[in-house]
């Protein structure tokens, strides 16, 4: 199947379960889902991640410009909070380790909105593993500080929760930096895992639009990498 830039109407509402589909007309009974898949191979992980086209039409995509995704170097700006909330820059889950990986991100403005994805395949039960313990990391992120440049330095909050509404499971963190009091940006990073395969999107964005933008961009990318398991089946 050929990669495809759509948008699912609404969040998946059910647990994405492998082998769970209805008769092809093949003749070939479904994969029987307690047999473990192999991970994808690096040209479908490369394939799941989005594009600047995938990018919602809300966001007006040709705005942006391709970025390095690196971003590690903004923890040096944290002045608390460092050990426990550096994943949100890195871009990182705990090990085990993923055995493929890609990445992309996107920016706009001077203030910087920033749009980032990532895909990572595992070998069997690692996938799950690594997003628990995700979970258990960013529990323990629930304040920062960090300097925004020209002396101006945000008291971040951190809310985490954990849910099944966009795949096996899904770990969404919002944080959101106040200036003076005053709401300066909200950053959103959501983990989803099906199966054996991880998509990680995050946006930060400063605009009354900002959830369901990273909804639908959410959505884009469980899309994207239902496309390349698919592809694997």
């Amino acid at each position: 199947m050929t990669r495809r830039a759509r948008l699912l109407p609404a969040f998946v509402a059910t647990t994405l379960a492998l082998g769970a589909c209805s008769d092809d007309g093949s003749g070939a009974p479904p994969p029987d889902p307690s047999v473990p898949r192999e991970p994808l191979t690096q040209a479908q992980v490369d394939d799941a991640v989005l594009t600047l086209d995938d990018l919602p039409a809300s966001l007006v995509p040709s705005r942006f410009t391709v970025t390095d995704p690196d971003r590690s170097a903004f923890v040096d700006r944290l002045q608390t909070g460092a050990a426990e909330c550096a994943f949100l820059f890195t871009g990182e889950l705990p090990d085990p380790a993923p055995v493929g990986r890609a990445e992309a991100a996107f920016t706009f403005g001077s203030i910087g909105t920033i749009v980032a994805s990532a895909v990572r395949t595992y070998a069997a039960g690692d996938a799950q593993e690594a997003v628990d313990l995700a979970y258990v990391e960013a529990q323990g992120c629930t304040t920062f500080r960090v300097d925004m440049g020209g002396g101006a330095v945000a008291e971040a909050s951190v809310v985490n929760r954990v849910t099944d509404d966009a795949g096996d499971q899904t770990v969404t963190t919002v944080v959101e930096y106040l200036v003076d009091g005053t709401l300066f940006l909200e950053q959103t990073r959501t983990v989803v895992r099906l199966g054996g395969d991880v998509a990680i999107v995050e946006l930060v964005l400063f605009e009354p639009t900002a959830d369901r933008v990273h909804d639908e961009l959410v959505r884009a990318a469980v899309n994207q990498l239902e496309d390349a398991r698919e592809e694997a089946a």
